[in-house]
């Protein structure tokens, strides 16, 4: 069994201070919300990493490092699983990606699909 991981994303006090935090033990980022941090999202690890080896949390962009393909994607819960990981969760096709950035601190990257998250 793995082991879960979360980030959160702290906005800061008064827009100052605006940072990724990652858990420093297993579910530290819950606890930090829970105490009244002002965090704005937590995000879990799906468990895959990259072509680099970086590893994949919900909520970042993704390129596929195909040069016949274009297109970014997000790391989205769904009902089936991660997508774009829904069909690659058992092959672990996850090599086949690239984090870019994430949509908190790489808002600009993907600006098509950001009209229902808030920075």
């Amino acid at each position: 069994m793995r082991e879960l991981k979360f980030r959160a994303w702290h906005k800061g006090y008064n827009g100052i201070g605006k940072k990724m935090l990652y858990d420093e033990k297993p579910g530290d980022c819950l606890l930090w919300k829970n105490q009244g941090q002002p965090i704005k999202d937590v995000m879990q690890c799906i468990g895959l990493c990259d072509k680099n080896g970086k590893e994949i949390y919900e909520g970042d962009i993704l390129i596929w490092s195909n040069p016949f393909v274009k297109g970014k994607w997000l790391v989205e819960r769904t009902d089936g699983g991660w997508n774009p990981f829904i069909d690659e969760m058992t092959t672990d096709r996850s090599d086949r990606y690239i984090v870019i950035g994430n949509i908190y601190e790489n808002f600009e990257l993907f600006d098509t699909i950001f009209d229902k998250k808030e920075k």
